[in-house]
């Protein structure tokens, strides 16, 4: 533990709980109070790029890691003075697996889960602090660190507090704003992952279009986020060219897989039907079918 401490006020819990910072943070949090929105989750069966989740009332999401089974952290934006920011949360960790395991307290697949999840908290803000430091505020969010408090409606609670980085890319995309949906973007999405790739990290969360959620837009800046490198690894050497192709192929981009997947998932290649068919990048459609 640190000296460092903010109070928080989650939104739904009625409550505001006095937090401290766990170990050493390249950013410091302004010293004011952090409020949040009510927080949701992604849970396994609704984990799809073109789906956000709702907020939750406080009488479910305080079940989180007790009796609600989910191997997903809840997560909600919040501010902190001037700064925009997202807080994601495993609460009820004092909560743990029976040791006989004929047992029945709780729900047993919960209470381990949520274990992993607090753990991964740990996990990626080691992996920001080795290998993001340079790329923070640019390419991936700025990270405030983990911080943990006890409370009286979630038990033992973990924190981990990043800069506010946007929505997922294909909701905002291809169905809430229209009018973001432009080349410029999605070629945005795919030169993220190509640059990750050039810096020598691979993302490992980033094939099929699923996972087409952890490439965040943001709309006020008009900027792209990498998120969630819980399963990220350093010392990668794209086996290709780490941008798609200019045949434009969809079955075979010419590039490392994680970025032939984002060019998949943001569309890139537009498909035109003809006599015979064939593919085109969406630059070089816009450019043939132009009059």
């Amino acid at each position: 533990m640190t000296d460092e401490r903010r109070s928080i006020s989650i939104r739904g819990a009625d409550y505001s709980n006095v937090m401290e910072r766990v170990g050493a943070c390249s950013y410091e949090l302004p010293d004011a109070h952090i409020i949040t929105d009510a927080p949701r989750c992604n849970e396994s069966d609704t984990r799809t790029a073109s789906y956000v989740p709702p907020p939750l009332y406080y009488s479910r999401w305080k079940r989180w890691g007790d009796t609600w089974e989910c191997n997903s952290c809840l997560f909600a934006e919040a501010t902190c003075g001037d700064l925009k920011l997202c807080v994601k949360f495993a609460i009820n960790l004092e909560k743990k697996p029976p040791p006989d395991p004929d047992s029945s307290f709780y729900d047993t697949p919960a209470v381990v889960a949520h274990v992993a999840v607090a753990q991964s908290f740990l996990d990626e803000y080691q992996f920001y602090q080795d290998h993001l430091q340079e790329l923070q505020g640019t390419l991936v969010p700025r990270h405030y660190g983990v911080w943990r408090f006890k409370s009286t409606w979630g038990g033992v609670v973990l924190l981990s507090i990043l800069e506010w980085a946007g929505s997922p890319s294909y909701p905002v995309f291809f169905k809430t704003l229209a009018n973001e949906d432009t080349t410029e973007h999605r070629i945005a999405c795919i030169q993220a992952v190509s640059e990750l790739h050039e810096r020598g990290i691979s993302h490992g969360q980033l094939m099929g279009f699923s996972n087409m959620r952890h490439v965040l837009f943001n709309i006020e800046t008009g900027t792209v986020r990498l998120v969630d490198f819980t399963t990220s690894s350093a010392a990668h050497q794209c086996p290709r060219p780490n941008f798609p192709a200019q045949d434009g192929n969809p079955d075979d981009p010419g590039c490392c897989n994680e970025v032939a997947s984002i060019a998949r998932g943001v569309q890139y290649y537009t498909y035109v039907p003809r006599e015979s068919s064939f593919y085109f990048p969406e630059t070089l459609y816009l450019l043939v079918s132009s009059k």
